[in-house]
């Protein structure tokens, strides 16, 4: 996406298309794997923490961004305009893979709809499988 495309994007869902927006939105989209608000933090120092939660969360709501817990202790965040896919992390080394074949119809979304009766699901932008990559395997 370009800035003039974010920007459009923004506007469509009432938000005021901001310098600080822009260029985080900017920044998360060029990202292979999701980022914390630590990353942006670290990235975008002139921009207070609070208003960085307040961008992801309002990003999040308003389906710009998925949100992900990848097992690191707090949440990351990727577009939302990615295909869908889902993230293999491994607990040694910490490495993300993204992995994709479901696409548009989810398979994990059809075997809970089908297997998890007392469970309503409102949505599923991805879900983390955690493991042990080749490399850390090898040690």
């Amino acid at each position: 996406m370009q800035k003039e495309e974010i920007a459009k994007l923004l506007r469509q869902e009432g938000m005021r298309a901001t310098k600080n927006r822009i260029q985080v939105l900017l920044f998360v989209e060029q990202q292979k794997h999701p980022v914390g608000i630590e990353v942006l933090r670290k990235t975008f120092p002139s921009i207070n923490e609070v208003t960085l939660y307040r961008m992801a969360s309002d990003f999040v709501e308003k389906g710009i961004w998925n949100a992900c817990d990848l097992g690191h202790g707090h949440i990351d965040y990727e577009s939302a305009n990615r295909p869908h896919h889902h993230h293999a992390v491994c607990e040694t080394c910490g490495t993300i893979e993204e992995v994709y074949g479901c696409q548009d119809e989810c398979q994990l979304t059809k075997a809970f709809q089908r297997n998890a009766k007392k469970f309503q699901i409102l949505h599923t932008p991805n879900a983390a499988i955690f493991g042990t990559c080749t490399d850390c395997a090898k040690v």
